[in-house]
């Protein structure tokens, strides 16, 4: 769908008008509909990412950044789905436009989670509960060249300990950005 700098629609495809006709939102969803309105209005389990996407195409309307995507769950009438939300945002003589799609990643998510399943099962019971110990290496020098400790897992554990209860769908993503290029 394209949307102009207020978030309205102004155009959609076949696949777009399609899944709102699946989903008993083609009326909601069309040309003239607010995007951001829908997002900001969007509650329970239909809900989850779409404050994220909300906020990252307010972001790409303001001027910050060109793109965007999230991965986020979307459990429908007629079935429990994974999709990515990506946009653009292009400029002409009119103003801005976002160029806004959804694409469905149900099975890469699900393969993925078959793979997390398995790994879980090949570790041991014993060793479950040491993956988030943080250990030294054993060559000081590896710990000097590369940062010191392996932490990741244990300083993830205690984030999510500093973190609001959440019920999670398939584990937790953690990203951060070192401001020093190195």
């Amino acid at each position: 769908m394209i949307l102009d700098s207020n978030g309205e629609i102004v155009a959609t495809n076949r696949a777009w008008q399609k899944f709102g006709l699946e989903n008993g939102g083609e009326a909601v969803l069309g040309v003239g509909a607010n995007y951001l309105t829908i997002c900001d209005a969007a509650t329970g389990n239909d809900s989850e990412g779409a404050s994220e996407v909300a906020a990252a195409i307010r972001a790409l309307i303001q001027g910050n950044g060109l793109k965007f995507s999230i991965e986020y769950p979307c459990f429908t009438h007629a079935k429990d789905a994974w999709f990515v939300a990506r946009g653009n945002r292009f400029d002409d003589a009119y103003g801005a436009y976002l160029l806004i799609w959804h694409e469905d990643i149900s099975e890469h998510k699900a393969i993925q989670n078959k793979l997390k399943l398995q790994s879980a099962e090949k570790t041991k019971p014993e060793q479950q509960g040491r993956i988030f110990e943080s250990f030294a290496n054993a060559d000081a020098s590896t710990s000097r060249r590369f940062g010191g400790k392996s932490l990741g897992l244990s300083i993830s554990q205690r984030l999510l300990k500093l973190m609001p209860t959440r019920q999670a769908r398939s584990g937790a993503r953690f990203s951060a950005k070192n401001p020093q290029n190195f």
